[in-house]
């Protein structure tokens, strides 16, 4: 049976920046442990807002051969940006199963996807 390819879809969590003023009063309701126990007491503590930067990262996506049935090969249609690690490989298929594949990364950007096992 012959169909049109899989979507393969290098996951990567980008994450949103909201710009908004800096509070004047920080609200904050919980607990310090020291060594396990609950402190009591007075504790100077020290604060500082981070500015997270922008977030310029974007998912690669490939698309995968399918011949009689089988993965056989990926042609990668984003090849995304950001990435520090090799991003883990999910095959998303609603009539197969079982395969399985790596990418191969360059310059943070995922150069090509290969197949690892076809699944069925």
């Amino acid at each position: 049976m012959r169909r049109a390819g899989s979507l393969l879809v290098c996951i990567l969590l980008v994450a949103t920046t909201v710009i908004a003023q800096v509070p004047q009063i920080i609200n904050y309701q919980g607990r310090v442990a020291v060594g396990g126990t609950n402190f009591n007491g007075t504790g100077l503590f020290r604060f500082a807002m981070v500015d997270a930067g922008t977030n310029l990262s974007q998912q690669a996506t490939a698309e995968a051969t399918v011949t009689n049935g089988f993965i056989v090969s990926y042609a990668v249609t984003a090849a995304g940006s950001g990435y520090t690690n090799t991003p883990d490989v999910t095959i998303v298929d609603r009539w197969g199963s079982g395969a399985t594949a790596h990418c191969v990364m360059g310059g943070g950007n995922v150069l090509n996807v290969i197949a690892d096992t076809p699944g069925s």
